[in-house]
């Protein structure tokens, strides 16, 4: 599902991204949430980024990636207890082609997908979500049209 949304300009570059956990929920523009048996996840895009929320009954898991999380710069990927998070930046010259690719994979039904403001096309934020065998996993896919990267990230997070 691709949402067009119409905010301020914000959170707009991968290189000031950082990661923060079990902080305040920061605003979301718009939203989606999976559920299974007693567990949840809440996928949020917030600016150019997103916060995904676990709850389950032993308590509630946050992570969120944005140029306002943690150190900036600070996005990498790591492993904490049941926590797991896997990065790619990657600088493309051919940008607008793989924006292009990426905008048809995530067209289906699986992504929820936000376009932003700003100059030139391909102001993207994308994430989708999934429960197996105890463990919730969530991909993102940020573009950032003025720098020519992609960010991609995979999360863990098992109950």
């Amino acid at each position: 599902m691709l949402v067009s949304l119409d905010c301020p300009t914000a959170d707009v570059s991968a290189r000031d991204l950082g990661v923060a956990f079990n902080g305040p929920l920061p605003e979301i523009l718009v939203e989606r949430t999976y559920t299974d048996s007693e567990t949840e996840l809440q996928l949020g895009i917030i600016g150019a980024s997103h916060v995904a929320t676990v709850r389950f009954p032993g308590g509630t898991f946050r992570e969120e990636i944005s140029c306002f999380a943690g150190e900036r710069g600070s996005l990498m990927s790591q492993e904490r207890g049941s926590y797991s998070l896997q990065t790619s930046t990657q600088r493309y010259p051919d940008f607008e082609d793989q924006a292009t690719r990426i905008l048809k994979l995530v067209a289906g039904k699986d992504w929820l997908c936000a376009n932003f403001p700003g100059e030139g096309e391909f102001h993207i934020t994308a994430v989708r979500g999934s429960f197996k065998e105890g463990t919730w996993e969530w991909e993102t896919i940020h573009l950032y049209p003025e720098e020519q990267i992609i960010v991609s990230t995979t999360s863990r997070y098992q109950i």
